[in-house]
């Protein structure tokens, strides 16, 4: 025998609900006695019943799953705060224990540990910033669609060219800390 559907159930006792309010106008009015009546002919209120507590089951384990995220979140927040302090400070320690250039290539060479190796980079270009893109020449507009061409931008920018409405911005050295 196949069970009925849920969207079978509901019209079986909406069907019931009607019908009870048609035959007996009177008990609509009072409405304890027209859901007795309801509950006396089919199983809606204890159906009622189960998916409220099936609700407020889902609901507050949402709830909880909810605060729990943000309290992990939070303390994401503070272990990733905690990892760059720990990752500036190797940065000076590093830069006290191996300060000096390579004599050849001119690059710091990286400090080996067995838990990690520490490396400071050059000084990059800096990040492009586009500050006002009507200002920005056509040359430097990616014509196929309506937005700029950025490498060709920072290029110029790179090579001391003035690009109104863009600059670089950073360009500071980088140190980077590979874990194992």
């Amino acid at each position: 025998m196949t069970r009925p559907t849920l969207f079978s159930v509901i019209q079986e006792i909406r069907a019931a609900s009607q019908s009870l309010a048609e035959t007996n106008p009177e008990a609509v009015e009072d409405v304890t006695a027209f859901l007795d009546t309801l509950e006396g002919e089919t199983d809606a209120m204890e159906i009622a019943d189960r998916f409220g507590r099936r609700y407020r089951e889902a609901a507050t384990m949402a709830k909880a799953a909810k605060e729990e995220a943000d309290l992990i979140a939070a303390r994401a927040k503070r272990m990733a705060a905690q990892a760059e302090s720990a990752k500036s400070l190797l940065g000076m320690i590093v830069d006290a224990i191996m300060p000096a250039a390579d004599s050849n290539t001119g690059k710091r060479k990286p400090l080996v540990r067995p838990g990690f190796t520490a490396s400071f980079g050059a000084a990059g270009d800096g990040r492009l910033v586009i500050e006002d893109v009507s200002k920005i020449p056509l040359e430097y507009l990616d014509c196929t669609s309506p937005k700029t061409n950025n490498s060709d931008i920072k290029e110029a920018l790179v090579r001391g060219e003035n690009v109104p409405g863009a600059k670089l911005e950073g360009g500071e050295p980088s140190f980077r800390v590979s874990l194992r």
